[in-house]
């Protein structure tokens, strides 16, 4: 009997061995988040960060952890939210704030204000339109303005900027347009980063999106998908929105 419960025994130990190995094999293999591998790549103290789509200031405290002497230039479209992140971080060094929206040209747009802001922007929301965790939250518009565009090549001109470390571009579905107005920047070399929202969703009115408009502008100047942070698909998630970075290969 003592024999056979010793076999027992070693039998639980070995199988309890395997299972753990097994989840130190996972842990050791996890994915690491967007932000943990910037801060990977990124070796120097002092990046520069242009944050254009601020809102409340979500990128600003995730890059002002990740790289506290970062020099961040942050970009937001609505005169309300401006006022407030200049009033939420007005102590904050090396961060600056600006109340302009870029796109592939230099003219007027109408911007959309939607009760939730996370989600105004220059195209209006499909009618319905539900955010699966948040069913109850309202996606009415109380309003919009006539916001004047300029291209991220003409402000990059103007602040003379050599680099930018890392450009996220957080729009609503405008990222296209963005990056269409910053090919001479794109080809100038200087841009090393880009993290950018990909709404893959159902999400906007006429307008759907894809990795391939991103890609077939970001491929002409050797910039390469490097991660994403999210998997999914449209059928259980017909909202589904990721963020991708991209690595310039000429760094």
């Amino acid at each position: 009997m003592n024999v056979l419960l010793i076999k027992i025994k070693r039998k639980i130990l070995l199988n309890l061995n395997k299972i753990l190995n097994l989840l130190k094999l996972e842990i050791k293999n996890k994915t690491i988040s967007n932000e943990k591998l910037l801060k990977n790549l990124i070796k120097i103290e002092n990046p520069i960060i242009l944050d254009i789509g601020a809102n409340v200031g979500q990128t600003i405290i995730k890059y002002q952890k990740l790289f506290p002497k970062a020099k961040i230039l942050s970009f937001e479209p609505s005169p309300e939210i401006f006022e407030n992140l200049k009033k939420r971080f007005k102590n904050i060094e090396n961060l600056y704030i600006y109340n302009l929206a870029f796109g592939s040209e230099e003219t007027n747009k109408t911007f959309y204000i939607n009760e939730r802001s996370h989600n105004s922007g220059f195209y209006k929301l499909q009618d319905g339109f539900k955010i699966k965790n948040f069913p109850d939250e309202k996606m009415s518009y109380k309003g919009s303005l006539n916001v004047k565009l300029t291209t991220l090549d003409n402000f990059v001109e103007e602040k003379k900027l050599t680099r930018i470390d890392i450009l996220k571009i957080d729009t609503e579905g405008f990222e296209e347009e963005v990056l269409k107005g910053s090919l001479k920047t794109l080809k100038s070399n200087k841009i090393k980063y880009i993290e950018l929202e990909i709404i893959l969703g159902n999400v906007y009115k006429d307008k759907y999106f894809s990795f391939k408009n991103i890609e077939d502008i970001l491929s002409q100047f050797n910039f390469r998908l490097y991660a994403i942070n999210k998997h999914g698909n449209l059928l259980q998630n017909p909202n589904l929105t990721l963020n991708a970075l991209y690595k310039s290969e000429k760094i």
